[in-house]
């Protein structure tokens, strides 16, 4: 499938394909990966259509009282089909992104585009924030092939034609 990543508030997106089975903890990973963070604050997902929210298991110490579900066992891909996602990351900072399900791509369509490998990062827009800030740019400017690269150093075992 083919995910828009959006950075709400700012003109930062990023455009990638991932298999229909990717797990919560595997998109908080890949995100990651997209904008140059390094998984330094905690995160959370929210599916406002069922008012669902899904985090890492976080240790006993941390009671905040809340009920969530551990991203590790849900599939992001049935809450995508009934619509957008909400990613925060850094809650100080807030950064929240819209995650949306823009297409299904069939292997017909991905072969003959020539992606090598899931997950592809097809397409970004604007440079990476700070993990710390909404406001402040990173130096890093958005690198597709140095997106694609690490991606292809990590998939292995998820799908390559090579």
């Amino acid at each position: 499938m083919q995910l828009k990543i959006s950075l709400l508030g700012k003109r930062v997106s990023r455009t990638v394909l991932v298999a229909n089975s990717i797990r919560y903890d595997q998109l908080h990973g890949l995100i990651q990966l997209l904008f140059g963070w390094s998984n330094l604050h905690l995160h959370r997902f929210d599916v406002p259509q069922t008012d669902t929210q899904y985090r890492a298991e976080l240790d006993d110490d941390f009671d905040d009282h809340e009920t969530f579900n551990d991203e590790r066992h849900y599939f992001a891909y049935p809450d995508l089909q009934k619509g957008d996602v909400i990613y925060t990351y850094d809650f100080e900072a807030n950064l929240q992104h819209r995650i949306r399900l823009e297409e299904n791509v069939t292997m017909a369509h991905f072969i003959k585009a020539g992606y090598p490998q899931v997950p592809f990062c097809v397409s970004g827009v604007g440079v990476n924030r700070l993990a710390d800030s909404a406001t402040e740019p990173m130096a890093d400017r958005f690198d597709r092939q140095a997106i694609n690269d690490q991606l292809a150093a990590i998939s292995d075992g998820w799908f390559s034609l090579d």
